[in-house]
């Protein structure tokens, strides 16, 4: 089974909390039981100072929003214990001092930096190799599988592949106002009592 992992930190690249140490084993395990398996992180300034020069994966993809676009490229982080694992480096979005959040609070526009994030690994697999299931964890990755049952239903390439969500943490839920379902070209039906 092709399984890829999208998440906001990672054991030895980046750690805030034990997200990153699951994400730091459980790719490892699930690729020595003879799946394939790829890991997507945010290419963030504390990845970058800690890695050397990466090659190219994918030199440019377009991500849409309600009135730009913005640009990313995808950076090669190579095979390690069986797991390849892949950077979306967007600098004027991840390179930044802190991971999420400053002393101060959440940076205000982690919507769109998750947003894009998300839609990057999609937009990512389509070239690199679509899996059979995506599993993104916590709130960070939680509208990938939204994108894709709405955003990319039709599209032919990851027509067939799952989501799974893991929620490591609960009273961190990534609560935006409502405009943002606009602002990330989202259908405004999702958003509704049962589905926010």
């Amino acid at each position: 089974m092709r399984i890829v992992f999208a998440a906001s930190e990672c054991l030895p690249y980046v750690h805030t909390g034990g997200l990153a140490e699951v994400i730091g084993a459980l790719p490892k395990e699930v690729a020595a039981q003879g799946h394939e398996v790829t890991v997507y992180l945010p290419f963030y300034r504390q990845i970058s100072t800690k890695t050397k020069e990466r090659a190219v994966a994918i030199r440019s993809l377009t991500i849409p929003f309600q009135y730009y676009n913005r640009f990313v490229t995808v950076l090669n982080g190579g095979i390690h214990d069986g797991v390849q694992f892949y950077f979306i480096d967007c600098p004027e979005l991840f390179d930044r001092e802190y991971i999420d959040a400053t002393p101060g609070g959440d940076y205000q526009d982690n919507w769109e930096r998750f947003g894009l994030f998300s839609r990057a690994v999609l937009e990512s697999a389509k070239v690199l190799g679509v899996p059979d299931v995506f599993h993104v964890h916590d709130w960070e990755t939680a509208l990938l599988p939204v994108f894709l049952r709405t955003s990319y239903y039709f599209d032919p390439l990851l027509r067939a592949a799952g989501a799974v969500l893991t929620v490591h943490n609960a009273g961190y839920q990534g609560l935006f106002p409502a405009v943002t379902v606009e602002r990330l070209l989202l259908p405004w039906e999702i958003y509704t009592s049962e589905r926010a």
